[in-house]
């Protein structure tokens, strides 16, 4: 089972960003039961046309080590052993491609203009495995002392700022930002990456014409849990809904036994088993918050265990109809600090559920 794949090194240098590689690159698999594996595999976009394999190197128990085949694209990732059966898919690592398409403007006070770019993918979500790449090269013949400032573009507040003195001409250099700052998430919307020279006011950047919208990047907190067709069932599959000895505490969402089901946001395992009601089922602390978020009915055991560190939209396993389950479907709770049958309490999950449908 896979719990992350990190960049190692790259070929040109340095990894830029953890989950973020070239091809050539050396990654490393970290995971359980990978002491048999043979083969990594990058499915690419759907369908088995771009799979690409490469033999693992070295495994441990608990590591692997790859290259980054020159055919791989970004995609799913997994482990085979050499029968070839295959681990849970694990998604977040992103295959860079040359950023070739700069945009250049001149920043606001400084003596000559910048090309600026931000790699792809444009969407992140705050505790998942990708981040916000911003690249920046000086054009004029000089090194400039600069500032990259992140706004977020709905009101046009400046919220983390990265000074960068004696940025010299020809040697990009990059910012990279998870979506939260000081440790805190931020709110959900597009944020935009603009430079500055060093020194320049705040209100005069605010008042500035603005970069084009292509330095930006979009910021969401969670990912819907059901990866396939699906619909919120009927008013007994509601939270409040009259069971036999208790009400329902959470909501159900209808969906085929086999469809993927991810984490709608990352945290630490809590708890992770098997319950004559629930069926198999995880919960988990979401990652700077006070919820604690539960998953039942799995088709089997969850892919994590207790403790483990995961990110948002990482595998947990399948919809099922495990337990006491009426047809395939996932309960899912939220609960309140100071968590799941620790003192907290549930509440309705739909109106959170509906919304991360809407954009994810």
């Amino acid at each position: 089972m896979i719990l992350d794949v990190r960049c190692v090194s790259n070929p040109s240098g340095p990894c830029v960003e953890t989950h973020r590689v070239d091809r050539g690159a050396t990654v490393r698999v970290s995971g359980r039961n990978l002491g048999r594996a043979a083969q990594l595999l990058f499915y690419g976009a759907r369908g088995a046309r771009d799979d690409a394999l490469v033999p693992v190197s070295a495994h441990t128990p608990g590591s692997a080590t790859a290259s980054v085949p020159d055919p791989a694209r970004s995609g799913p990732v997994a482990v085979l052993d050499a029968s070839g059966r295959r681990s849970l898919r694990w998604t977040g690592l992103v295959l860079d491609d040359p950023l070739r398409e700069f945009g250049t403007y001149q920043p606001l006070g400084a003596p000559s203009p910048v090309r600026v770019a931000v790699s792809k993918p444009r969407r992140i979500y705050y505790g998942g495995a990708q981040k916000a790449v911003f690249t920046y090269d000086v054009v004029g013949a000089g090194a400039m002392d600069l500032r990259v400032n992140l706004v977020r573009t709905s009101d046009g507040q400046i919220v983390q700022s990265w000074d960068r003195p004696a940025s010299a001409p020809g040697t990009p250099s990059r910012v990279i930002w998870s979506g939260s700052v000081g440790g805190r998430a931020q709110a959900e919307g597009r944020y935009a990456f603009r430079i500055s020279a060093l020194g320049a006011s705040p209100a005069a950047l605010r008042s500035a014409p603005s970069a084009p919208d292509d330095e930006s990047v979009s910021l969401y907190g969670h990912v819907f849990p059901v990866r396939g067709g699906h619909d919120f069932g009927s008013g007994a599959a509601r939270f409040g809904a009259s069971r036999t000895g208790h009400t329902h505490q959470g909501q159900d969402v209808m969906a085929a036994c086999g469809t993927p089901l991810v984490a709608a946001l990352g945290g630490t395992v809590k708890f992770s088993g098997f319950h004559s009601a629930a069926g198999y089922y995880v919960v988990i602390d979401g990652k700077g918050t006070d919820v604690d978020y539960a998953y039942m009915h799995l088709r089997q055991r969850a892919a994590v265990q207790v403790g483990d560190r995961i990110y948002t939209g990482q595998d947990l396993g399948e919809v099922g109809d495990t337990g006491d389950a009426v047809g395939c479907h996932l309960h899912f709770e939220e609960w309140s600090a100071p968590g799941w049958y620790d003192g907290g309490r549930p509440y309705d999950p739909l109106p959170d559920l509906q919304r991360w449908d809407r954009t994810s």
